[in-house]
């Protein structure tokens, strides 16, 4: 068996948990990553909700919530025609989101995609914006902040 793909995580509690299918690239804990693939395993729901905030603005498209809870996150197209849909679930006895299905493939007309005003929310906004106010002294223009974000979203 390969050592790689065997790995522990640890939960909030201190256990430890075998995955053996989870290889260390697919376990994400980094929100700042764009790309979104099946079986990948995200720290927790924050970090998934965080990477596809990012990712929604990257595609320049909208996607609502279907489902959230504890256990399970669906997004769907924000289109009723379109069959774009991700579904996560948490791993037994974790935090661990599993991305279970993940089709990325957009079948809603191309202006519903172009035309919709792609919003970036307060959280991710935050998350761009924080660690260049810590100097106080310093202005940050709505220009600084497109910067920004369009270089967050290339990286």
């Amino acid at each position: 068996m390969d050592t790689k793909a065997l790995s522990i995580v640890e939960s909030k509690i201190c256990d430890s948990y075998y995955i053996p299918e989870m290889e260390v690239e697919n376990y994400i804990s980094d929100t700042n990553i764009s790309n979104v693939e099946v079986k990948q395993l995200y720290k927790d729901k924050a970090t998934l909700m965080a990477v596809m905030e990012k990712y929604k603005i990257k595609h320049s498209f909208n996607f609502r919530v279907k489902r959230s809870d504890s256990k399970s996150y669906v997004l769907v197209c924000h289109s009723d025609a379109c069959c774009w849909e991700l579904k996560a679930s948490v791993r037994k006895n974790t935090d661990i989101f599993k991305v279970r299905y993940f089709n990325s493939e957009h079948t809603c007309p191309l202006r519903d995609r172009v035309l919709s005003n792609v919003q970036a929310t307060v959280g991710f906004l935050s998350g761009v914006t924080a660690p260049k106010l810590v100097n106080h002294k310093r202005k940050h223009t709505p220009n600084d902040i497109i910067e920004d974000v369009r270089a967050k979203i290339e990286k």
